[in-house]
């Protein structure tokens, strides 16, 4: 989770999967001491998330690089990063062609694991969320048109039994989903989140209170993911 805030998006998706690790990057010192609290305080006893205080314009392609060595990087997740409105502030926006090449290389490195297990490479994606729908079609566009990786309506998540083996009943454990186009329907913006938790910026913006919501109680979602291998 890019971008993880206070950690309770991590932290209560860790408690509901907790043979799934789940790492959380911030930048803000506050939010980042925040977390870690909350780490100790409520999810003291298990190992499977932890959260890093990191800048992702320096630190990712490290931190991916070597998480990559050790384990299968399922999924990506940039869920409301700051939008920096202002236009001489818009270089500091997380998105940018080098953050897109970074996750096109880990992703198309962990579907290619995938692959080799005879699992579906459609379990590795970026995950993008945001109220803002400047930002929305700015992050699409630089994914796009800068890496390899897919826009896809269709995706598959990994429910909590999953141990990357090649077993058939593993194979099971994939659960197919969809996002549809929030231009396709017009109940799209009470959609939620394709994974069972949200953070708190979702759950505030869903209950209208974005006062920078471009359309108030909406949330712009969109999956990339690896080209076929």
């Amino acid at each position: 989770d890019l971008g993880s805030a206070r950690g309770g998006f991590c932290l209560n998706l860790a408690k509901m999967l907790p043979n799934r690790n789940f790492l959380g990057l911030e930048v803000n010192p506050v939010s980042y001491n925040l977390a870690n609290e909350r780490l100790q305080k409520q999810h003291a006893k298990k190992k499977n998330c932890t959260f890093l205080k990191a800048n992702v314009h320096f630190d990712l392609e490290r931190i991916l690089t070597e998480a990559s060595q050790y384990s299968i990087i399922d999924q990506i997740l940039i869920q409301f990063p700051d939008p920096h409105f202002k236009k001489r502030n818009h270089k500091r926006r997380m998105v940018t062609p080098k953050f897109a090449q970074i996750i096109q290389n880990t992703l198309i490195d962990s579907a290619t694991k995938r692959k080799c297990q005879g699992l579906p490479i459609k379990s590795c994606f970026v995950y993008l969320a945001t109220d803002v729908e400047e930002l929305a079609e700015e992050m699409c566009l630089i994914f796009s048109q800068h890496s390899s990786l897919q826009p896809s309506n269709s995706f598959f998540l990994i429910d909590d039994n999953d141990h990357q083996d090649q077993t058939d009943q593993n194979k099971k454990n994939f659960v197919e989903y969809s996002i549809s186009s929030h231009q396709n329907t017009a109940t799209q913006q009470h959609i939620t989140s394709p994974f069972q938790v949200r953070t708190e910026r979702e759950s505030a913006v869903l209950a209208g209170l974005g006062k920078t919501s471009s359309i108030k109680g909406h949330v712009f979602r969109k999956i990339f993911v690896p080209p076929p291998l």
